[in-house]
């Protein structure tokens, strides 16, 4: 969002923390960000939102996409032995040791 006169009017999500210019023209705001102009109704009151759906487009997407390449599985890797040495022990209750 770009804050304005009290107001917060929406812009596309992969602009956030950008810099932008701020106009006002014929009750409207029009917010430049990277060549891209985006306009908005100019809100009467402070305090108010004007958002446009299609601002948040992708964003859900864009952020599960990236949490599910910062995760990162660790498997385990073990000697096949140590399983069937695993299955003994609970079988025969006795203590074995793995060399």
């Amino acid at each position: 969002y770009v804050h304005y006169n009290s107001n917060r009017y929406s812009v596309p999500w992969k602009y956030a923390g950008r810099n932008c210019t701020v106009r006002e023209e014929n009750g409207k705001i029009r917010i430049a960000i990277d060549g891209e102009i985006v306009e908005h109704e100019m809100l009467a009151r402070s305090s108010g939102i004007s958002r446009k759906k299609e601002h948040f487009e992708g964003l859900l997407k864009a952020v599960r996409d990236q949490n599910v390449k910062n995760y990162t599985l660790e498997v385990q890797k073990r000697d096949l032995h140590e399983y069937e040495v695993m299955k003994c022990f609970s079988h025969n209750r006795t203590k074995v040791e793995i060399n």
